[in-house]
């Protein structure tokens, strides 16, 4: 009866010890799926402002060529006017007449004329 008590009693500290166990591994287990999904989001953070980082660079250089080809066309439309106006008058223009012109001349085509020109 002595051994079959100590058989019970062993059995029961290896049932708690084993519980114990189970109970620590599901701890691990919870907190790696907290890691690993704090991980996930640090990516996805990250990924979001580098896309959102990307996409305004984008729209940078895209307005800045869109500026760049602009002024080459308003220049080369000052250009165009001044030729034609002194074609015209059969005379050469000095720097007021030429500033005049190009001012006349681009505020037409200038995005800030609006609707009423």
């Amino acid at each position: 009866e002595f051994a079959l008590q100590k058989a019970q009693t062993l059995l029961s500290e290896h049932e708690k010890k084993l519980d114990a166990a189970r109970d620590e591994v599901r701890e691990i287990m919870a907190e790696g799926r907290r890691d690993a999904e704090r991980t996930k989001q640090d990516i996805i953070g990250a990924a979001q402002k580098e896309a959102e980082s990307t996409r305004q660079r984008a729209v940078d250089d895209i307005e800045h060529a869109r500026d760049v080809a602009l002024k080459e066309l308003f220049d080369a439309m000052a250009g165009q006017v001044t030729l034609a106006t002194e074609h015209v008058l059969g005379r050469s223009l000095d720097d007021n007449d030429h500033r005049k012109l190009i001012d006349e001349a681009l505020a037409q085509f200038s995005p800030d004329s609006g609707e009423n020109n």
